[in-house]
């Protein structure tokens, strides 16, 4: 099971924890109203605030993960790039526009031909021209 349905799964689950408690406050209003103020506040007490504390608690190391995922793979991607004899890792792993644009202007131009030349190909060096073109744009412009 990935990341992304290991999260959705706990945001479901916290979706029905704040689902049954917001039913909670409802019937406590209701029973305060009806000046039924023990009763309101038994119910109250009875809301476990730890449950949606380990739900955060594992959004956060989920989170986390994909965090450390996403700088190894670009960690690997600049690893390749540098070595730049193997431009075919281009055609496996995706070069953020941002790691594009630290490289120098020789191996960025090795890079963006490689990629125009071998686009109609593979899926992911047409993501790679199109994060280079994003890169370009953005130093051009400044975003």
């Amino acid at each position: 099971m990935s990341n992304s349905e290991k999260k959705a799964i706990l945001i479901k689950k916290m979706q029905e924890e704040l689902d049954r408690r917001t039913a909670i406050e409802e019937a406590a209003a209701i029973l305060i109203e009806n000046g039924k103020y023990e009763t309101a506040i038994k119910l109250l007490n009875g809301i476990d605030d730890s449950i949606v504390k380990e739900i955060t608690e594992e959004i956060d190391k989920l989170k986390e993960t994909e965090t450390v995922d996403q700088e190894n793979e670009e960690t690997e991607i600049v690893q390749a790039v540098d070595v730049l004899s193997d431009l075919e890792q281009l055609q496996k792993k995706v070069i953020y526009s941002d790691t594009f644009l630290e490289l120098s202007k020789a191996d960025q131009e090795k890079i963006y031909t490689y990629c125009k030349v071998h686009y109609v190909t593979n899926e992911i060096v047409k993501e790679n021209l199109v994060q280079i073109r994003y890169a370009v744009t953005n130093g051009y412009f400044g975003f």
